[in-house]
């Protein structure tokens, strides 16, 4: 990735530690787990209290048999991911669903992923962007996968773009790695302002401290939380131009008190494995009283 000069300092990041009792826990499924957040809402933004977000982020979907000459390797991971999903739905019932990016390791798995999509149903948004494994080796059109998704499984991917419903605006960042992320503020500011995108580093890199005094709440997937976890340091690896300082969890930003939320996410990539990292979706409660 090419040198890139910073729009906000990332040292302006830090955990949120002053989040009253109970408004961040999490509950096991099975070997998952989900994570459960209320969010608080701005006075103006009343109108959304009660609803509730499903976020969740890659998925990297592989082949469920590959050919390995003598024998073939099977890959159990999108059926069980498929479950877990259809269960936290029917389960917590969310209003809205977001999609953090890296849907799938190849293209070859584009049609699981649309039917996987299509199962997941809400009343409200449905929106997601793109990952950097979404995007390469790819030898069909973007528009044309975009439009598929959007057709057939109703998932929205936002390039660069925003979807408004009511007091609640939703931006989707490009992926820095394969595309050339901008954020777009609004003419006039929304009572709710959410920010999708895949990788933490867009934050520092391309938006400014101006820009986040408008926005509530982002989301982030890619790091997988380091996926491998050591017990008192956390993850060793993160590909992050910032290492551990995205790593996972959830972030406020000490001028604006916007807040960042980092899954760990559901999926693995060239390592198969994941320890002391349990594989999540998140559940966003949207709250005007955040105790």
């Amino acid at each position: 990735m090419k040198r890139l000069l910073l729009q906000s300092p990332p040292n302006d990041w830090k955990r949120a530690k002053s989040i009253p009792a109970g408004s961040l826990r999490s509950e096991d499924a099975g070997p998952f787990r989900r994570v459960f957040y209320r969010h608080p809402l701005a006075p103006q933004a009343s109108a959304l209290s009660g609803q509730r977000i499903l976020f969740f982020s890659d998925l990297h979907i592989r082949p469920q048999t590959a050919a390995c000459w003598p024998r073939k390797l099977r890959w159990q991971g999108t059926a069980a991911i498929r479950d877990f999903l259809l269960e936290t739905v029917n389960t917590c019932r969310p209003d809205h669903i977001f999609f953090g990016g890296d849907a799938m390791a190849y293209l070859c798995c584009f049609d699981d992923c649309m039917e996987l999509f299509r199962e997941l149903r809400c009343p409200g948004l449905k929106l997601g962007v793109w990952g950097n494994w979404d995007l390469m080796n790819r030898w069909l059109p973007l528009r044309y996968l975009q439009a598929r998704f959007e057709e057939e499984a109703g998932l929205r991917l936002l390039s660069n773009e925003a979807v408004c419903a009511g007091p609640m605006r939703v931006f989707g960042l490009e992926e820095i790695r394969r595309a050339s992320p901008e954020y777009r503020p609004p003419e006039e500011p929304f009572p709710f302002e959410c920010v999708l995108s895949h990788n933490p580093d867009n934050i520092p890199l391309f938006m400014t401290p101006d820009q986040f005094s408008g926005i509530s709440l982002i989301l982030c997937g890619h790091t997988h939380g380091g996926q491998i976890r050591i017990p008192l340091f956390g993850a060793v690896l993160t590909s992050s131009v910032f290492w551990k300082r995205f790593e996972y969890g959830l972030y406020e930003n000490r001028r604006t008190h916007t807040r960042m939320l980092v899954s760990s996410g559901l999926g693995v990539t060239f390592i198969r494995k994941r320890i002391f990292c349990p594989p999540e979706a998140v559940i966003i409660d949207l709250v005007t009283d955040s105790r």
